[in-house]
């Protein structure tokens, strides 16, 4: 078990490259942030020897300009989960890319990187997988549209935009669910809601598509 956050942040580091060279540099950043030790490659060499003992010998391979992490992209969440939405992305069947999404939102566990350690690391990859992410649903939440009952699809998007209160493509597609359902009166409302809070946020109106 990793016990320490920077041994947490460098197994990371190297598992989010999943068997390619990773620098020196790029794992200083990814151990330490901005404020790397003043022997850096003597430090990596303890934590690698570490993880070596925990992990395998094997598993960690040393290169000239870094370390290599050997290990199936598949066995990593991150990797995965973005392997799994371009397949999905990559089908032109509708049923066979709504499966495909479901299963791979199935395997979302929150916030990306929670507990690894490493802001660095997070800064570069939680934008990333979040709006991976948030595509993704929308995506899947589209092909839902007449094969799950609207009400279901209005419960998940109030959760959402609650999540996500600047997201105007979620709430597009909340009115649109509310309007289908007969409650358009609530849609308006929601409209209205959204429209003060952009204006008092940013400054700025909703875009085209949902004003229409």
């Amino acid at each position: 078990m990793l016990t320490s956050s920077r041994q947490r942040a460098l197994l990371a580091t190297l598992a989010l490259a999943a068997g390619r060279l990773v620098s020196i540099d790029a794992l200083a950043r990814g151990v330490w942030g901005e404020t790397p030790p003043a022997h850096i490659r003597g430090s990596l060499q303890t934590y690698v020897m570490r993880l070596r003992r925990l992990c395998g010998e094997d598993v960690v391979v040393t290169e000239p300009e870094g370390y290599r992490l050997v290990v199936d992209p598949s066995r990593v969440d991150a990797l995965r989960f973005l392997r799994a939405l371009d397949q999905a992305a990559a089908t032109s069947d509708p049923a066979q890319r709504r499966a495909l999404l479901t299963a791979a939102l199935a395997t979302w566990g929150g916030t990306p990187l929670e507990g690894v350690g490493s802001p660095a690391l997070a800064a570069e990859w939680e934008p990333l997988l979040t709006e991976r992410h948030l595509f993704a649903v929308e995506q899947r939440i589209d092909l839902d549209t007449g094969l799950v009952p609207d009400a279901r699809l209005v419960a998940e998007l109030t959760d959402l935009v609650a999540q996500h209160p600047l997201r105007e493509s979620l709430w597009e597609r909340l009115v649109r669910a509310l309007a289908r359902s007969g409650r358009r009166a609530e849609a308006l409302a929601r409209y209205a809601g959204l429209r003060a809070l952009l204006a008092d946020e940013l400054g700025v109106e909703p875009g085209e598509d949902l004003r229409r």
